[in-house]
């Protein structure tokens, strides 16, 4: 196993080509459980959304989905749920 530096510049290394790979990926709004999933917003589709994919780039899924600007993804303790802001009125 490395050390933490090995494990904090291989996980830096992941998160950059990451964003290399997925257009308007906002590098500065991911956030990582402990489950290998990261959480990330991108405006590909015109507006802010939520996506989740695996720690190695693969299985995206836009997890919000809609017409509102959303941000700010974060895991749970528990790592199974995400909580975020939107910019829905509650209408």
């Amino acid at each position: 196993m490395g050390t933490g530096v090995e494990n904090m510049l291989t996980k830096g290394l992941l998160i950059v080509l990451v964003g290399l790979v997925i257009p308007g990926l906002s590098l500065g709004l991911m956030h990582q459980n402990n489950y290998g999933k990261i959480a990330f917003i991108t405006d590909r589709d015109s507006k802010t959304q939520i996506y989740v994919m695996d720690a190695d780039g693969t299985s995206i899924t836009n997890i919000t989905n809609n017409y509102f600007e959303n941000a700010s993804p974060s895991w749970s303790p528990d790592g199974k749920k995400i909580c975020f802001s939107s910019e829905r009125d509650g209408n």
